[in-house]
C-alpha cells in the first residue's frame, strides 16, 4: 500500500503542506460540538420514546387479548362438556374457576379440561398486571388477574346464591362480559389480583382494570373480543386510580346475562 508520503512532492513536504494536512486528518470534535450532537440526540430520543411506549403498549394489549380468547375458549369448552352450562366461578370449598383453594389442586375449569390453570400457566395472567399487580400470597394465585363474570354463575356477589347459567340462555350474548383484565382495590391505596368481575350493583371489586393505555381487553358470550375505553369509576378507589379501576358499563348491562331480557 503506498505510503501518505507519496501522495506528496518533496518540495510540498519540506514547505509543510503534508505536516498541515497530516495535523487535519487528525482534529477532535470540540466540547461545544460534543454537547450539540448529545442535545440532538437527547432530543430526538424525548420525539421518539413515547411512540416507542404506546407500540410496545399496543403489543401487550394484543397479547393479553389472546391469553383472554385463550381462556375464553375453554370457558366454552367447558361448557359444551356440562349440558351447555358455564363454569361456576368458585365453589362452597372456596375453589376457584382458575385456582384451586390450595393452589396445588386444578381449579374448577382445569380440573374439567386440560389442567392449565392460574398456578401453572402464564396464559391466565397479562404481562402489563405482571408489572405491578402481582405478589405471590396464601389466596392469590401466581398467575391470576384475569376477571370472570361473576354473574354467569351467581345471582349477586354472595357465595349463597349460585345459579346455573346455561351460554344459550343469555339476552344478549354481544352484550355480556365473559372475562375481562381485572384488579382488586384496597383501602390501603394498593392494587392487588383478582379472579372475579363483579357488577356495578356490587358496589365492590373485583374491578376492571383499565390497565392498557386507559383500555380494557373484553371478551363476550358470542365469543368477539373488544378493546373498551370508557371507565365507571368504583367509589372509594383513590384518583389516582379513577381512570384504570372501575366498572365496565354503568349498571350492570354488561354483566348481568339476563339484563332486560324482553328488549332482546
Amino acid at each position: 500500500m503506498p505510503s501518505i508520503h507519496s501522495f506528496f512532492t518533496p518540495a510540498e513536504q519540506s514547505t509543510g503542506v503534508f505536516l498541515s494536512c497530516h495535523r487535519k486528518s487528525f482534529q477532535h470534535f470540540t466540547l461545544i460540538e460534543l454537547l450539540v450532537v448529545v442535545a440532538i440526540i437527547g432530543i430526538l430520543a424525548s420525539m421518539l420514546l413515547p411512540s416507542l411506549n404506546a407500540a410496545r403498549e399496543r403489543g401487550i394489549a394484543a397479547k393479553c387479548g389472546a391469553n383472554i380468547r385463550q381462556i375464553t375458549l375453554m370457558h366454552f369448552q367447558y361448557a359444551d362438556a356440562f349440558n351447555g352450562f358455564f363454569c361456576p366461578a368458585a365453589d362452597g370449598s372456596l375453589n376457584q374457576w382458575d385456582a384451586s383453594a390450595n393452589h396445588r389442586d386444578p381449579g374448577i375449569l382445569a380440573a374439567a379440561l386440560s389442567g392449565l390453570n392460574a398456578d401453572n400457566n402464564k396464559v391466565f395472567s397479562c404481562p402489563s398486571a405482571a408489572k405491578d399487580l402481582f405478589f405471590k400470597s396464601s389466596w392469590t394465585a401466581q398467575f391470576a388477574g384475569y376477571g370472570y363474570n361473576y354473574l354467569l354463575s351467581f345471582s349477586e356477589v354472595d357465595s349463597n346464591s349460585f345459579r346455573g347459567i346455561k351460554v344459550d340462555r343469555v339476552a344478549k350474548p354481544d352484550k355480556c362480559a365473559v372475562l375481562a383484565d381485572s384488579a382488586y382495590f384496597s383501602a390501603s391505596d394498593t392494587l392487588s389480583p383478582t379472579a372475579f368481575l363483579y357488577p356495578p350493583s356490587s358496589g365492590r371489586g373485583g374491578y376492571a382494570d383499565f390497565r392498557h393505555l386507559k383500555k380494557i381487553q373484553i371478551s363476550y358470550v358470542d365469543g368477539h373480543i373488544s378493546s373498551g375505553n370508557k371507565c365507571y369509576p368504583a367509589p372509594g378507589v383513590k384518583e389516582k386510580y379513577r381512570d384504570r379501576i372501575g366498572y365496565i358499563s354503568e349498571d350492570d348491562e354488561l354483566y348481568d346475562p339476563y339484563y332486560r331480557e324482553n328488549e332482546k
